[in-house]
């Protein structure tokens, strides 16, 4: 898998949350709009699914 695109700006408050930074993975790989909209929302079901703590 290639690596995800350099942020240059080192601030994490300035940085895109995951979500976000999958989501520009996703559109970088060309992947469909609904496809992106899919992928984003299991990944939401899930971090509800472990109340939204790191599994």
């Amino acid at each position: 898998m290639p690596a995800s695109p350099h942020i240059p700006n080192t601030d994490a408050s300035l940085q895109p949350k995951r979500l976000e930074r999958m989501r520009i993975h996703l559109r970088m790989q060309h992947y469909s709009i609904r496809t992106e909209q899919a992928c984003v929302d299991w990944v939401w079901r899930f971090i509800l699914f472990q109340n939204k703590r790191h599994p």
